[in-house]
């Protein structure tokens, strides 16, 4: 699945021009992909000189939760170790 970051997109309308499937419009000076007619390819996502569209994959709140714990032990590993390297200085 693909979305537009809609905060990047300038309305150039180069994805509109790229997309094979027909999918993607620009509305108000923004890009806007129906995701029915999506086929996934990413040519959008290759052709966005604005980095504007970009891969969404979901995930479950199970996931996001893991992944936000083990982001927090790196975390605390890292500050930990600032501070070992703090005190051995001193």
């Amino acid at each position: 699945m693909v979305r537009v970051r809609t905060n990047l997109c300038v309305g150039c309308g180069l994805c509109t021009e790229n997309c094979a499937a027909g999918a993607i419009s620009v509305v108000s000076r923004k890009a806007r992909i129906n995701q029915a007619l999506c086929t996934g390819c990413g040519v959008c996502i290759d052709t966005c000189p604005q980095e504007a569209i970009v891969e969404f994959v979901p995930v479950s709140s199970g996931e996001l939760l893991a992944s936000v714990g083990s982001l927090q032990q790196k975390t605390d590993d890292i500050l930990e170790r600032i501070e070992r390297i703090r005190y051995q200085k001193s």
